[in-house]
């Protein structure tokens, strides 16, 4: 579901390691979210792309009111069903 408006007041970027690991993010991502997180940017650089959409979907599930953005990896996006790509300045060829 696209939204064409994101709200960009308390935006999450997660991290895995501050998580306490891939498991950790589901959960961390859902408190966040009961506690008025308004868009969630998943970033994980280490886990392979395989773990990375099926992490994706899972946190996809969670984020089913506010919008969800991948970290670099555009070409998720769609396997993943998110609202769509954070990219970085130095991420630009």
């Amino acid at each position: 579901m696209s939204r064409p408006d994101f709200d960009l007041s308390v935006y999450l970027v997660t991290d895995t390691a501050q998580c306490g690991g891939p498991e950790e993010i589901v959960e961390t991502v859902r408190r966040a979210i009961s506690g008025g997180v308004t868009l969630v940017q998943f970033r994980d650089h280490d886990l392979p792309d395989d773990e990375f959409v099926a992490l994706g979907r899972r946190v996809r599930d969670v984020c089913d009111e506010i919008p969800l953005i991948i970290d670099d990896r555009v070409h998720l996006v769609a396997e993943i069903g998110a609202d769509g790509a954070h990219v970085g300045q130095s991420d630009m060829p």
